[in-house]
């Protein structure tokens, strides 16, 4: 049997309704806890929308490459290498642009196709064929139009694919 003890001094009058009244504290079995959970259900979309304000399902493109490089540089993966050697443009903003094309050919990025204020999917074959620049904050397409998307962004849970894609990947100092 579960057994939960509540202290009630700290609950304001109208939390008091929802626990069992005693002597300051109240012994639950699993009946009445799960009573108590139906009547805090309600408090569940408050608490999420504020979870969600506090930390966003969104990563802009530019962090989640600055994350990414800086897991492959601690994990010594191949990846850090690449960017610093293989990469077109060797500046800093140049070695994002290179993690963000990686973490294009990993996950789905998002986009406003300029000039809509709208986020939307951008096409994954679109962005693994575009180019990266402003340190992997805006995409260019080829395409006739050479439609540009801005404030590029992943979802949180997709960085941490491509975190865990980082540290099992091959290793720099792996010989082949």
């Amino acid at each position: 049997m579960l057994v939960l003890r509540a202290i009630l001094n700290p609950f304001p009058p109208p939390f008091r309704r929802i626990f069992p009244v005693g002597q300051n504290t109240a012994v639950m079995d699993l009946s009445s806890f799960l009573e108590l959970a139906g009547k805090l259900v309600g408090l569940l979309p408050r608490a999420y929308r504020w979870l969600k304000r506090r930390f966003g399902r969104w990563v802009p493109l530019t962090s989640a490459a600055l994350v990414a490089y800086e897991e492959a540089r601690q994990t010594q993966s191949l990846l850090a290498d690449a960017a610093e050697r293989l990469g077109p443009d060797k500046s800093p903003a140049g070695v994002l642009n290179y993690v963000a094309h990686y973490i294009a050919l990993e996950v789905t990025i998002w986009g406003k196709r300029q000039p809509s204020t709208k986020l939307e999917q951008i096409d994954p074959v679109q962005a693994r064929s575009g180019t990266f620049f402003d340190a992997g904050s805006s995409l260019r397409l080829r395409d006739r139009n050479n439609t540009v998307f801005t404030d590029l962004c992943v979802v949180r849970k997709d960085l941490g694919l491509v975190l865990h894609a980082v540290r099992t990947g091959l290793k720099a100092d792996t010989p082949i």
